[in-house]
């Protein structure tokens, strides 16, 4: 059976879509034009061993899910989210269906820092916020620097040079520059500050 012919999307499994999109993608047309940024109702801070505090404002999962909830739900349109995991891996499915019946579903996948429930569900908070914010096109973090940084990271030069300055501020050496570069990209992050505070939290960790 073809995927886009299964009735239950649950079912399905990482990827796919219903039979149409059409009314679906009319619907996000018309929730886009009032989704609004989410508030940077969060700040977090990473102390430097230069001395001081590394300090940047992120939305927080609620302050995303308040952002979206009036203009999808005007507009007939859903989501849900389904977190899996597998040792320290983490998944998030999320689907986005409209009242007609239409449905898309994908799969964000990223590594908690360990298989600790504590770890795990961090990873999962992360996951879910970053997953939805990507597919409403929306920005969680507060970042000063190129936009081009704040997307997936890929290593692109632009994308290093801003990793690399950050890890300067922190105080991280230049010979372990690399492993960070390495973790991004293996787990599939953002490029962004909140990105780099959760791959530094996970480093005191061990």
């Amino acid at each position: 059976m073809e995927a886009n012919k299964i009735d239950n999307p649950i079912a399905h499994g990482p990827t796919g879509t219903s039979e149409t999109m059409g009314k679906l993608f009319e619907a996000l047309a018309k929730a886009q034009t009032n989704i609004v940024a989410p508030m940077f109702d969060k700040e977090a801070k990473i102390p430097m061993k230069r001395g001081g505090m590394f300090k940047f404002r992120y939305a927080s999962l609620n302050a995303v899910q308040a952002a979206l909830k009036s203009p999808l739900s005007e507009n007939g349109i859903c989501y849900l989210q389904f977190p899996t995991s597998k040792g320290s891996v983490v998944s998030i499915e999320t689907i986005v269906g409209h009242s007609s019946g239409e449905w898309i579903s994908r799969v964000f996948t990223l590594t908690a820092a360990s298989s600790d429930v504590k770890d795990i569900g961090g990873c999962i908070t992360y996951g879910k916020r970053y997953a939805i914010a990507a597919i409403f096109n929306l920005t969680p973090d507060e970042d000063a620097d190129s936009t081009q940084v704040s997307q997936a990271y890929t290593g692109s030069e632009d994308q290093k040079r801003w990793l690399n300055d950050k890890l300067k501020e922190i105080g991280v050496q230049k010979d372990d520059m690399a492993d960070f570069h390495k973790r991004l990209l293996a787990q599939k992050l953002p490029a962004s500050d909140a990105s780099l505070m959760a791959l530094v939290e996970e480093g005191r960790k061990k």
